[in-house]
């Protein structure tokens, strides 16, 4: 994933973990004024700049929090789609054995729906060893309503967030 805000020519946004990073030239790199968390750090280490990059953290943990993507606008500020589906709605197919073949002929989000929406139809030919099985990594009852079903997909949705570096240090602080 590439950004290029226009307050900082040449910087590139990277996900890692539950931060955002941007990749400075060396040359344009800016100090931040806090060191980040210890789980930024780690994620940092897992980045591979290009040679004559420098990774900086931009924003993290409570401004923004699970990312899935970003872009930047031309005033340099981020809209950041956040997600709270990890590990209850979005499920790891490895996991899921018997719906394995299932899982990979699905061409659109349309068929994933509709192989959901089967599969978490109470009556419906492997419902209940698919609950068995999703509701051992943390899928369950979310709407309340006293039944796994396809209604708790429902439950949960990304979000956009809007961060920005009001104060000019580097980092995001809105």
């Amino acid at each position: 994933m590439h950004a290029r805000p226009s307050r900082n020519p040449g910087c590139i946004a990277a996900l890692g973990g539950l931060s955002l990073f941007l990749a400075f030239p060396n040359a344009v790199a800016q100090e931040v004024s806090a060191e980040p968390a210890p789980e930024a750090l780690a994620a940092r280490q897992r980045l591979r700049p290009a040679p004559g990059l420098e990774v900086r953290l931009w924003a993290g943990e409570p401004l923004v929090e699970n990312l899935t993507s970003v872009d930047f606008d031309a005033h340099g500020r981020a809209y950041v789609v956040e997600t709270g589906r990890r590990r209850t709605s979005v499920f790891d197919v490895r996991n899921l054995q018997p719906w394995l073949g299932d899982d990979f002929a699905l061409r659109t989000v349309a068929d994933r729906e509709a192989l959901l929406t089967r599969l978490l139809t109470p009556g419906e030919p492997g419902h209940e060893e698919f609950v068995r099985a999703v509701t051992k990594s943390g899928f369950g009852d979310f709407n309340g309503d006293g039944v796994v079903d396809a209604r708790d997909l429902s439950v949960e949705s990304e979000r956009i967030r809007l961060a920005w570096d009001a104060d000019g240090d580097g980092r995001a602080d809105r």
